[in-house]
């Protein structure tokens, strides 16, 4: 009797294997037959070896410890590549093997961690810049608590989407659409603020990015530009001719790059352009960010005075009904203060309100 498992299909592949091995010797001998027949073979059928599963993944494990996983050899000093030499399919092998020998190092964790920490002091001063403009240029604004954590708020929540986009597969960096950052500080604070703020943190997420100059050199000039699209927003298509404006320039810088690193139209990816289509629609979100910014903290946007200054409001339409001289002295007295923050800089909107 044995007390080994066995498994039923394996068994009866076993017994035909066995009646196949005997019928095919055609035996004559009537008494063997007889004695065959009475066999009942499959009770003498067990396993004579039991699968062990540590085992073998342990032997396939140093099986492949043994298996070289980089490709070529380079002598000490060989120059692998020059700058603006085009990457072959055989360089590319041979940096990507570079790469996990390097990432195969006893010492890659004292690597990384000298890494991060570089990361950090270089990213505490660009946040400490920002601070330093802050105190010297902007110190209503540093001294005004909820309007400096909005500040860093946003900073945070634009590196915070440019790194879970960056590490996501099959997902361009650009099209997180960080050019709502620049328009909605502009609408909240004035445009030099939303330019420098746009600059750190384009700066930052240059350190997440694979190609940090490209990154940043495309997300400054779409940045400026809408900033320039969105000086006063005052009606609701500006947002649409700003989105659109950001469409077009995210694809001519994009499609100079390229030519300049390509050579060639034909080798230009076109997806790209696909991705900043995508960008420029997520962009339409800042209208309806910007009206939950001002409930939530409590801050005042041109839309916001347009709309309290509009005659047809009830309030000022039931004061030219009562007093419609004091209501026509309201207006004059609102259009000369206008003109004279036109000549001495200002917010038209919010004198005029």
């Amino acid at each position: 009797v044995h007390d080994m498992p066995v498994n039923p299909m394996l068994k009866r592949r076993a017994v035909s294997f066995l009646n196949a091995k005997i019928n095919g010797f055609n035996i004559q001998d009537e008494t063997i037959n007889k004695f065959l027949n009475h066999l009942e073979i499959e009770r003498f059928v067990y396993p004579t070896a039991i699968y062990d599963a540590q085992t073998s993944n342990d032997n396939y494990a140093k099986l492949l410890e043994t298996v070289s996983i980089t490709s070529g050899m380079i002598q000490r000093g060989q120059r692998i590549v020059s700058r603006g030499e085009l990457i072959t399919e055989d360089t590319w092998q041979i940096i990507e093997s570079l790469r996990l020998a390097y990432e195969s190092t006893e010492d890659l964790g004292q690597i990384k961690n000298w890494l991060l920490g570089g990361k950090i002091i270089v990213i505490s001063f660009a946040i400490g810049v920002l601070f330093l403009f802050l105190i010297y240029f902007r110190r209503e604004v540093f001294q005004h608590r909820v309007k400096s954590y909005f500040i860093v708020f946003l900073l945070l929540l634009m590196v915070l989407a440019a790194g879970l986009t960056s590490n996501a597969e099959n997902i361009s960096i650009y099209v997180v659409p960080i050019a709502i950052m620049p328009i909605i500080i502009q609408i909240f604070y004035d445009a030099r603020l939303a330019i420098f703020v746009h600059m750190v943190t384009i700066v930052v997420i240059g350190f997440i990015v694979p190609n940090p100059f490209e990154f940043i050199f495309i997300q400054f000039v779409v940045g400026v530009i809408a900033i320039l699209s969105l000086r006063n927003m005052h009606r609701r298509q500006q947002i649409f001719l700003a989105a659109l404006a950001i469409f077009l320039t995210y694809s001519a810088v994009y499609f100079g790059l390229a030519m300049m690193q390509e050579g060639e139209i034909e080798k230009i990816n076109p997806m790209q352009f696909a991705w900043f289509a995508g960008n420029s629609m997520l962009v339409l979100w800042s209208y309806p960010l910007i009206y939950l910014f001002e409930k939530m903290f409590g801050f005042l946007s041109d839309v916001t005075l347009m709309e309290l200054a509009d005659t047809n409001h009830p309030l000022l339409r039931k004061l030219n009904e009562t007093a419609p001289g004091t209501f026509q002295h309201s207006m004059q007295v609102a259009n000369l203060a206008e003109a004279v923050i036109y000549k001495i800089g200002g917010n038209p909107s919010l004198v005029r309100t």
